[in-house]
């Protein structure tokens, strides 16, 4: 019998789909991988958050430190005088201490380590003390939310989680994913923190007047100096969402504004 050689058969190692349909599960799968494992990890730290006593919660506060050039603030008597007061209605089972940071971008921050920092550029646009309470008033709503704790805890185990998958590209569409899905987490805390502000200046003021001052002017100005990043909610809808709760909540907007006196040196 004489031999015959063939070729191979040109389907034996031709892939069974399409390799762009593979590619295309491969990272739906790891899509739906990593929203599951936000939404798990999301819900256990904000259980956890909710549940920490105040003691714990002071104690965590007190000993978490931001690393921040504490060389480059001041301490205020008027600002502090403003926080504390704001804080009465607050009811936080800690005391935050006020800064004025040498930053002339308008900013304002909660801090771990119970500390509230207030640039000179914020204080540079704000004419009158309730403009100032309302911005006070939101970042003591990121203290009653425990939004500091939350973000800590996430942050510390998204960071352990990308750290293991860092050896290949997933890590790095991990990491990328992650950080879309949490940004509506964190405009939605904003909104919560904007409610919140808006009560401590009537609670602290008698008068929600001034309420949404600031945020009219960020909307005038535009882009140039506005202190919120992209997982901030747009100004148009958080100036809708004040007004409208304001309303619902029947609260004063006739009482004359107070003019903001000096707060630094």
């Amino acid at each position: 019998m004489k031999y015959t050689s063939k070729l191979p058969d040109e389907k034996v190692n031709r892939p069974k789909e399409h390799l762009f349909l593979f590619a295309l599960k491969l990272l739906s799968g790891l899509l739906v991988f990593v929203v599951l494992f936000y939404l798990i990890v999301t819900a256990s730290v904000n259980i956890i958050a909710e549940n920490l006593s105040p003691e714990h919660e002071a104690k965590i506060m007190k000993y978490v430190q931001m690393d921040i050039d504490m060389n480059q603030t001041q301490k205020s008597t008027q600002l502090q005088h403003m926080v504390d007061k704001l804080a009465v209605c607050a009811k936080l089972p800690y005391k935050v201490d006020a800064y004025v940071m040498d930053d002339f971008h308008v900013n304002a921050m909660a801090v771990p380590g119970a500390k509230m920092l207030v640039t000179k550029g914020l204080l540079h646009k704000v004419k009158t003390e309730n403009e100032l309470a309302m911005v006070l008033g939101h970042e003591l709503g990121h203290f009653k939310h425990k939004d500091n704790i939350k973000s800590m805890g996430k942050g510390l185990i998204f960071a352990v989680a990308g750290m293991l998958l860092s050896s290949d590209n997933y890590g790095s569409l991990f990491s990328t994913t992650l950080e879309m899905t949490n940004n509506r987490y964190s405009q939605e805390q904003e909104m919560a923190a904007d409610l919140f502000g808006v009560d401590m200046l009537n609670c602290a003021y008698g008068t929600a007047n001034g309420a949404t001052a600031l945020f009219e002017k960020m909307k005038k100005e535009g882009e140039g100096w506005k202190y919120l990043l992209a997982d901030h909610p747009d100004f148009i809808k958080r100036i809708k969402k004040m007004k409208a709760y304001i309303r619902e909540r029947e609260y004063d907007t006739s009482k004359k504004l107070i003019p903001l006196g000096r707060i630094y040196k």
